[in-house]
């Protein structure tokens, strides 16, 4: 899940590789201008035309050393939620480009859906005064929403989670994870693990506590992975591991990521042993 616009992200791909806004629009056939007006915000490449396709093939040929690799890994773990060892650079740097894209366009249907209806809702002002609106009660927001698939429930922890590594934390709140599933914990690849772990690191240096729940059984993979991957985060004082030895089918198929004054995800299975696939995710309004 990403909230990086095509502009900044294009932006911020050019300047890994040290290539310039009129370099590319020779390269790929288009006036400098337009490249310009994405680099800016003020265009966005609509689905159905090549123009990613051709910026991913001539970045990926221009790519020149190991760091720049390093910095286009971490931008593609950032935005995709995830690491994946199989796809080549050129498949990483679409990939980068088109979640962005659809963020942008996404965002920008918002804006218009927003002045759309607040055109409409000053319109029928003065004939309804008593309208109700449920989520000013609530204290919901407009980014609340059902995902479905596992990158998509994993981009959403990685969001919050940086999300509250970004802010920091006056009044010594907690986050609370939940991790109960063994599926789920058995097929985090490591590299993602020791990602989530930095990131938990980093909220933890920003004045957060982590309780963290996990289920412990006869699985001592999990046990062994888990405590490699939590040690280094125990020292900090600030990470509180609890256990759970019974549960129920109320527990079991579910996880939970608690941030306090910024949103929950309630995550869940789909089907029987499809490990966590879908979650609501409810970000705090404000």
């Amino acid at each position: 899940m990403t909230t990086m616009g095509f502009g900044e992200c294009l932006k911020q791909l050019l300047s890994i590789l040290g290539i310039s806004m009129s370099q590319l629009s020779k390269a790929i056939n288009v006036d400098n201008s337009l490249v310009n007006r994405w680099v800016h915000g003020k265009r966005i490449p609509p689905y159905n035309t090549s123009y990613i396709e051709r910026i991913s093939e001539y970045l990926s040929k221009n790519i020149t050393n190991s760091f720049q690799i390093q910095q286009l890994n971490k931008l593609y773990m950032d935005i995709s939620g995830y690491c994946s060892l199989e796809n080549s650079m050129k498949e990483k740097i679409e990939k980068i480009l088109s979640e962005a894209q659809g963020y942008s366009i996404e965002c920008k249907k918002k804006e218009q859906n927003t002045k759309f209806n607040d055109k409409n809702s000053l319109t029928s002002k003065n004939s309804d005064e008593l309208q109700y609106n449920h989520s000013a009660h609530i204290g919901l927001s407009n980014e609340d929403k059902i995902l479905i698939g596992k990158i998509n429930v994993l981009s959403a922890t990685i969001h919050l989670l940086k999300a509250a590594a970004k802010k920091n934390c006056k009044n010594n709140n907690t986050i609370y994870i939940s991790l109960i599933n063994d599926i789920d914990m058995i097929s985090l690849q490591h590299a993602n693990l020791v990602y989530l772990r930095e990131i938990i690191n980093k909220a933890i240096q920003s004045g957060w506590n982590v309780t963290l729940l996990i289920k412990i059984n006869s699985n001592t993979s999990k046990i062994i992975k888990l405590i490699n991957i939590a040690k280094p985060l125990i020292k900090t004082g600030k990470f509180n591991p609890y256990y759970m030895k019974r549960y129920d089918i109320f527990t079991t198929g579910k996880e939970i990521l608690c941030v306090p004054e910024i949103g929950v995800l309630y995550c869940f299975s789909s089907e029987p042993f499809s490990g966590i696939d879908s979650a609501f995710y409810l970000k705090t309004k404000g």
